[in-house]
């Protein structure tokens, strides 16, 4: 494939990779992002692709970025597209932090629905306690209209002729990532010598 999305290969795909499968034949919502992160320790998931595609991409990415496999896809020329970040640019820098599910209905056509965890967010309800039914359908659904909109972003960047501009925004977000992995080094003998004058 020329792109995938990887919220759906950290949980979707990665639940069932991993056969964490309850006697339902449904994936277990118990520790869902440990098991699903493991699976980027194989790296035949990202042979054959070019761009992972992610809305606010960095948070998944973040989760990922230690796999030393992710970061030789990286340096073979691998991309990224955040959604959230191209429609940023595509709004003419009005729209700063759009959420998913704005974006999608009101932009890009995805119908309306409500987010099922949302009630249970609300209720201070972590999200591995929440039925595993639900956070696999607003999952699910939140891929679909991740694609949906990455699709539809192409295809306007490209007429556009914003392709540079946006792999250069791409590169610039990677280039963050790294420096936030890693953190600051602080020499605190100096910090506190400072902090005395």
């Amino acid at each position: 494939p020329i792109y995938t999305l990887l919220r759906e290969k950290l949980i979707v795909r990665a639940w069932l990779k991993h056969e964490c499968i309850s006697n339902n034949n449904r994936p277990r919502n118990t520790g869902a992002f440990s098991i699903g992160y493991s699976y980027f320790e194989d790296e035949s998931w990202l042979e054959e692709v070019n761009i992972l595609v992610g809305h606010n991409i960095g948070f998944d990415l973040l989760y990922i970025w230690k796999y030393p496999k992710f970061q030789k896809w990286l340096k073979a020329g691998g991309k990224i597209w955040d959604t959230q970040q191209v429609e940023f640019i595509l709004s003419k820098q009005q729209d700063k932090m759009c959420s998913l599910r704005d974006m999608a209905v009101t932009k890009y056509s995805c119908q309306g629905r409500k987010k099922l965890m949302e009630d249970y967010w609300n209720k201070g309800v972590d999200t591995s306690y929440i039925p595993e039914e639900l956070v696999s359908e607003d999952v699910i659904n939140d891929v679909n209209d991740t694609e949906v909109i990455f699709l539809q972003q192409y295809n306007l960047v490209t007429s556009y002729n914003l392709r540079n501009l946006i792999e250069t925004r791409m590169d610039f977000l990677l280039a963050t990532l790294e420096m936030e992995y890693n953190g600051v080094c602080i020499d605190l003998n100096t910090l506190n010598q400072n902090k005395e004058e």
